[in-house]
């Protein structure tokens, strides 16, 4: 039907084992000690089975305990074994071997009395970083964002603690292998230490501790507060006076300059971005940093319509851009980057008020946004959010409803799922049984695996719904929410289960349509169904709140006693709050029965202006 409108929702994974980088609660994560005891001793597993190991109380026991090994290197960006306090140094994790590229990592520093001190963040733009977090609010450590495999280099900023702290050591715990394997390691070791391989191997075996000692500090480049110019910032920053000639260096203004130059006083975010505004050298208030590509011997390429006033100056600023400032001490000698003949009074104005737009080459016009100023405003980039937990897709076929709906579209609609968990460490992982593209399986693509333009797994007609099936094996809760695809940023954000979270605590008496629309209980064994401590009886087609699942239909469905389901919900409603969530439910697990499968059906109602795609995103807390 040429006038259908065609919607995709997605659903998506959990892993447990922290295999989202998740370590406490969502509302409240911490991080994880590098020195803590993690991971089965000596290896001491049954039959080599790393599902059992003989201490089963040790935190994430199938994977094997942490040993040095030569395998991986941890150092200082620059080679050096200092840290300037307040000031930003990088930290390279370096994999040496490609089979042993890793998916989890604990990495923090910590004082002489083993207190976690100053401050992480990954070298990518917080928005856009993918691979690592920092789960706390102070940024004490850094953490896997998702359980893929990680570059063979990762860098990371890291901001040193207040003078007079001392020495500090850089810790670093890295999980090599997969969900329910694997084993824990710590870099810099002296061999490579791998079991079975070496003859020598022993634990922990023996290695060198990343060490910084405390140095004085350089206050030469400084980061301006948003909106003050550089001729404020040194002024208020010991009554210094601004170097322009600094400022407008060639040697400065490109990435490689940059990084050399200011990443210990900024801690930018890689790429450096090149600008055609007097305001750079700058880092947006989204956090990206700029050079100035009128300063830079490229200008002719990146600045076509050059002038004078693109230059960096001291007394430019804008609301939208913190000024990255050379300062000296008042009275020092600096040669003039521009002579005062070179400006008049309209152009200085200019300069201060609304920033030099300049022209972006045709050829370049796909990153026009990204090179210059639009009204002397830093370009502002979508926000995709540090992703904090690990993901697996599960998808509906087509068709996938078998129950008429009250909340169904109004036209005809495709459903992809897209299944997400996230997780602490603990037992093991649940994932989803309907169709996908990884059903039956604990995937930790963090926030999801990527859509390809054939997926298209359920259709929906005019007040159908679609039928989601997951396993009942490990406790805790399982969620769906369902939103636009025009809204998918949400999941990116550390905060998103809260939301979900504060989205049901929040919803109108009432609202909560579980009762009506209960999930259903498949057994593997069907004499486990006869068990009337759980289960109410067998449910019929007939019956108006059946629901099973078409492609792969359950032979015969139970309905749970109404006390197992006293806490489940299922909300729809439009929140003040959170806007762009269309629906939310919530089911705990209520046995350990993992291989067994609960069924719900659900609707994908069409919401006007949000375009023809949805999402139904899964995910469990195990």
């Amino acid at each position: 039907m040429k006038s259908a409108a065609i919607f995709l929702a997605f659903l998506a994974p959990a892993a447990d084992s922290a295999s989202s980088g998740i370590i406490g609660s969502v509302l409240n994560p911490i991080c994880w000690d590098a020195t803590a005891p993690i991971g089965c001793r000596n290896y001491d597993w049954i039959n080599n089975d790393h599902l059992r190991c003989r201490d089963m109380n040790i935190e994430m026991h199938w994977a094997g305990e942490p040993v040095y090994t030569n395998m991986y290197t941890l150092r200082t960006k620059d080679g050096s074994s200092t840290y300037v306090p307040g000031k930003w140094t990088s930290i390279v994790l370096q994999v040496n071997s490609y089979s042993h590229k890793f998916r989890g990592l604990a990495l923090h520093a910590s004082n002489a009395t083993e207190k976690f001190v100053g401050t992480w963040r990954p070298t990518g733009n917080d928005e856009e970083n993918r691979h690592y977090w920092t789960p706390t609010a102070e940024k004490h450590c850094i953490m896997h964002a998702q359980a893929d495999l990680k570059p063979l280099i990762s860098e990371f900023r890291f901001r040193g603690p207040p003078k007079g702290t001392g020495s500090i050591t850089i810790y670093a715990l890295i999980k090599q292998g997969p969900a329910n394997f694997g084993f824990f390691y710590y870099p810099n070791g002296n061999q490579p230490n791998r079991f079975p391989l070496e003859s020598n191997f022993n634990f922990p075996g023996s290695g060198t501790n990343l060490v910084l000692t405390e140095t004085a500090e350089d206050n030469k480049w400084g980061l301006a507060n948003p909106g003050e110019s550089c001729e404020e910032f040194c002024f208020r920053n010991g009554r210094q006076m601004c170097n322009e000639t600094a400022l407008g260096l060639e040697s400065l203004n490109n990435p490689s300059g940059m990084e050399a130059s200011i990443a210990a006083s900024t801690g930018c975010p890689l790429p450096y971005i090149p600008s055609c505004a007097a305001v750079a050298p700058a880092r947006s208030t989204r956090g990206a940093c700029y050079y100035n590509g009128a300063d830079s011997r490229f200008r002719s390429s990146v600045c076509r319509n050059f002038s004078p006033l693109l230059r960096s100056r001291c007394t430019a600023k804008h609301i939208n851009a913190s000024r990255i400032c050379a300062c000296m001490a008042i009275g020092s000698v600096q040669l003039q980057s521009l002579n005062d003949d070179e400006i008049d009074s309209e152009g200085e104005s200019e300069i201060k008020d609304s920033p030099t737009s300049a022209t972006i080459p045709q050829g370049r016009s796909k990153t026009a946004n990204r090179l210059r100023f639009n009204g002397g405003v830093l370009p502002i980039f979508l926000s995709g959010l540090i992703l904090v937990a690990s993901s697996l897709f599960a998808s509906l076929p087509s068709p996938s409803f078998n129950r008429a709906g009250r909340f169904g579209p109004s036209v005809m609609m495709t459903a992809l799922s897209t299944l997400f968990l996230m997780a602490q460490p603990s037992e093991a992982h649940n994932w989803m049984r309907s169709d996908g593209r990884a059903r039956f399986e604990a995937s930790t693509t963090n926030p999801f695996r990527q859509r390809r333009l054939t997926d298209i797994h359920a259709q929906l007609g005019p007040g159908q719904e679609m039928s989601i099936k997951w396993a009942t094996g490990h406790s805790r809760d399982h969620y769906f929410v369902v939103i636009s695809g025009q809204d998918d940023r949400y999941l990116f954000s550390n905060q998103y289960k809260g939301w979900v979270q504060q989205y049901l605590a929040e919803a109108p008496a009432g609202s909560n349509q579980a009762a009506s629309k209960p999930r259903l209980h498949s057994c593997r064994t069907d004499a486990n169904c006869q068990d009337q401590t759980y289960f109410a009886g067998e449910i019929t087609s007939n019956d108006a709140d059946y629901c099973n699942y078409p492609p792969r239909p359950s032979a015969k469905l139970y309905r749970w006693r109404n006390e197992w389901l006293r806490n489940d919900a299922y909300v729809y409603y439009d929140s003040v709050n959170f806007p762009w969530i269309i629906g939310a439910l919530r089911y705990n697990n209520i046995a350990h029965m993992p291989a067994d499968e609960d069924v719900a059906c659900l609707p994908v109602p069409a919401k006007p202006g949000k375009g023809q795609h949805y999402m139904v995103h899964w995910f469990w807390r195990g």
